[in-house]
């Protein structure tokens, strides 16, 4: 499929990859564009590889976003660089820092950042805690809300049975008729992974009172192998 002719074009100069792993296109403009391989939707199978990634550096891409005229995406990539430091980076939190993740206006473009206060141990519990109630409370639109809800989900699946004290808000959270940290399967998914990182037993994980054996069945086995091979720097 072709761009418009009034969509402005831009030439791609990097890339890096969302807080679920897809990668985006880091473009000249300073915006970012997803460049999922999704078939059969869309087939973007060079993506998919070191060599074809590089070998599509220059590649002009339609970018909405200067024809709309916003402004450059560099307080997301930047909290997602931030995220992928090494371990320990934010065990020592600066005032700064404190002022990003207690600026409600700020959470939504560095939501990677949150899931960083797994550095601090176990004192980074209470501050995801209260990240997490605000964000239900207070941001109605899920579309709003999931990266921050997201990123403390990543946070605490980081810390593992150290977050094990956040597990009754969660459940309660999760077990609502109409759940407000998840909007999806994979939303869902990723709580589970979490709730099981932070110690709660695989027999034990909420599921739908509808599930059938077999789906109840499917679900811990999959929960099971993704907590065996849990890397917190490839996401949930």
């Amino acid at each position: 499929m072709t761009e418009p002719s009034s969509v402005i074009q831009q030439p791609i100069i990097g890339y890096h990859r969302d807080e679920e792993g897809h990668w985006v296109a880091q473009l000249a403009c300073g915006h970012n564009q997803h460049v999922r391989h999704d078939p059969p939707l869309v087939r973007r199978e060079w993506v998919t590889t070191s060599a074809g990634r590089e070998s599509m550096l220059g590649f002009h891409l339609g970018c909405k976003k200067c024809t709309e005229g916003a402004p450059a995406d560099d307080r997301p990539y930047f909290a997602s660089l931030l995220s992928k430091m090494p371990a320990g980076t934010f065990a020592e939190m600066t005032a700064e820092e404190w002022r990003i993740i207690n600026d409600p206006m700020l959470r939504g473009d560095s939501a990677a950042f949150i899931e960083r206060l797994a550095d601090l141990g176990k004192p980074g519990v209470q501050p995801m805690l209260e990240i997490l109630r605000h964000s239900v409370q207070t941001i109605p639109e899920w579309h709003k809300r999931r990266q921050v809800v997201l990123a403390v989900c990543r946070g605490l699946a980081r810390l593992g049975p150290d977050a094990g004290e956040a597990l009754p808000l969660v459940q309660s959270h999760f077990e609502q008729k109409r759940c407000p940290i998840t909007n999806s399967a994979n939303d869902a998914l990723a709580w589970r992974i979490a709730m099981a990182r932070m110690g709660l037993p695989i027999e034990k994980l909420p599921h739908p009172s509808s599930w059938k054996e077999p789906a109840i069945a499917k679900m811990k086995s999959r929960v099971s192998r993704r907590v065996a091979k849990y890397d917190p720097d490839a996401g949930l």
